[in-house]
């Protein structure tokens, strides 16, 4: 696939607008980063975990072995949110 219909199909799907400018075409994120990754991962729950992110979240924890930092980090983001 070319890069221009890799951006149209993105446009479709509202990630990126465009402004044509003549021959040349400006295309720019409609959401930042965070906000398309949360998106995705709400699918994701959606599609195969009857829309809870717990058990998405539990998944993952056991498929992936942690380190020390990744684990404190979770920890401050459970304590951050209690």
């Amino acid at each position: 696939a070319s890069v221009k219909s890799l951006l149209e199909r993105l446009a479709d799907k509202k990630y990126v607008v465009c402004e044509g400018r003549g021959p040349a075409h400006l295309f720019s994120a409609t959401m930042d980063r965070e906000a398309f990754v949360g998106q995705q991962l709400q699918l994701l729950a959606d599609s195969n975990f009857g829309g809870s992110l717990a058990p998405l979240l539990l998944t993952l924890v056991d498929s992936v072995k942690l380190n020390r930092k990744d684990r404190e980090t979770i920890r401050k983001i459970i304590d951050k949110i209690e």
